[in-house]
């Protein structure tokens, strides 16, 4: 009985270093000090995305699609001639409606045939040579064929971008993380602290600027046609935490 009380002491005495080692283990991550870093990555662009609308109009559903049938095989064919790949082309679904509606068509009950309709489809054309970008377009928007009568409608619109975004975005992603650290730096500098380790790193994602100023610049020159290639740009922002002593 005289040896229990001993017993109890020698086991609190071995547990309390266990205690005071765990607790003098705990990492402190109260100092801290979060930064955001942006980065940029720019290359010239190298490809041109062609999109071509289509309308056309006729007395009847026959008569508009006949039209419009007529109108993009000419377009596909002045494509392939000028050396476009058939792959690079991409045709959707063509729609009708009734007048300049454009809409998926329903048979009116009843219908005379006398109301005007119109056929609407839009193509997608990947070119990689750029130099033929302003002969292309000119050609699809104009035609010998067309007159007042028969109203034949294209719209071309071109986007200019790169073949290969994803080599851009990781160049843009290690500017932003280098800029994050080198302003983290900087901060503590200032404040008398030492910058420690990263603790978390969080992507706000990338952004593609496309087509950036030459283009604008261009539009806005009165002797220009905006039909440049310009330079496509990627934007990433990072938020990075690190530790500070």
């Amino acid at each position: 009985m005289v040896r229990l009380p001993l017993l109890l002491g020698l086991v609190v005495g071995l547990a309390a270093p266990a205690a005071a080692q765990f607790t003098l283990a705990t990492p402190d991550t109260a100092r801290v000090l979060t930064v955001s870093g942006t980065g940029r990555a720019a290359a010239d662009a190298d490809r041109a995305i062609l999109t071509v609308a289509f309308q056309t109009e006729g007395e009847t559903v026959d008569d508009a699609l006949e039209k419009h049938e007529r109108e993009v095989e000419r377009v596909q064919t002045l494509l392939l001639e000028a050396g476009i790949p058939e792959e690079e082309i991409k045709l959707e679904r063509v729609s009708i409606g009734e007048g300049g509606g454009g809409g998926r068509f329903e048979a009116p009950r009843g219908g005379s045939g006398e109301s005007a309709f119109t056929a609407s489809r839009t193509l997608i054309v990947r070119v990689d040579q750029l130099d033929l970008v302003p002969s292309l377009m000119a050609a699809v928007v104009r035609n010998e064929g067309d007159d007042a009568l028969d109203v034949q409608r294209r719209n071309v619109d071109v986007r200019y971008t790169v073949r290969d975004p994803n080599a851009l975005n990781d160049d843009a992603l290690r500017d932003a993380v280098r800029n994050a650290r080198s302003r983290a730096d900087l901060i503590a500098a200032m404040s008398g602290l030492t910058l420690g380790d990263a603790l978390t790193v969080v992507e706000a994602g990338a952004s593609p600027w496309g087509a950036e100023a030459a283009a604008m610049m261009a539009m806005r020159n009165e002797m220009g046609s905006g039909l440049t290639e310009g330079e496509y740009v990627v934007l990433a922002q990072v938020v990075v935490t690190f530790q500070i002593r």
